[in-house]
């Protein structure tokens, strides 16, 4: 970044973004109300089935925001961690951010009069809140494709997520990027009805600290049980 850079311009062009957003109960709504009143913008990731959830979501925190002219959600993308992550970080968002004021409310458009200017937009954290696994089955009864499927969807995405940061653009990212997991008490002990999520979660919490030893400064990770 340029040293002329304002620190103000560089708040304002602090971009987070959230993956796995489903509704507005989930944790990662919470998690992208909170960067914003911390003047991030945000860009949201969500599964093909919820896209109308999280539109509406994103409509009714514009109405209700009408005025603020920063931070602002710059848009949202369906991302099926299992198949599409590479193509979310070489592609999607990248585009995103070139055409961010294309793709914002309306009435935000003619906010550039600071001299900022979407180009400088850059990534500096992100919240990976992904989770899945079949709950219905006890651990006794689960079979490998069950336990895969846990193991990818919750665990395996962040690490193939920071592969895609170091891969990225380097004018995608800012120099410190903060990579967030969420965990759960079931990674450390046993949780009624927690089935495959607890070796998942658990793996996902190794995988936290193995990350933070090999990727070290360039990509700072952390893991917070929620």
């Amino acid at each position: 970044r340029s040293s002329s850079t304002s620190t103000s311009s560089m708040i304002r062009n602090k971009v987070a973004v959230v993956m796995g957003v489903a509704n507005q109960r989930s944790i990662a709504w919470a998690c992208v109300e909170r960067l914003l009143n911390s003047q991030y913008h945000v860009i949201l990731t969500h599964q093909d089935r919820f896209r109308d959830k999280v539109q509406s979501l994103i409509d009714q925190h514009h109405n209700h925001h009408k005025e603020r002219a920063t931070p602002k959600i710059l848009g949202h993308l369906n991302c099926d961690v299992t198949t599409d992550l590479p193509l979310l970080f070489s592609e999607q968002i990248p585009e995103l951010l070139h055409h961010t004021t294309d793709l914002s409310s309306p009435s935000h458009s003619n906010d550039d009069n600071d001299g900022t200017s979407t180009a400088e937009m850059m990534i500096h954290t992100i919240v990976h809140s992904i989770a899945y696994g079949n709950l219905q089955k006890p651990l006794k009864d689960v079979d490998w494709n069950t336990y895969q499927t846990a193991q990818h969807v919750s665990a395996f995405s962040l690490l193939e997520t920071a592969q895609c940061v170091v891969a990225a653009p380097n004018d995608l990212f800012a120099d410190h990027v903060s990579l967030t997991a969420l965990s759960y008490l079931g990674a450390v002990r046993a949780v009624p009805s927690y089935g495959v999520m607890g070796p998942a979660k658990a793996a996902l919490e190794s995988l936290v600290r193995g990350m933070a030893l090999e990727f070290g400064r360039p990509t700072t990770t952390s893991g917070n049980s929620s």
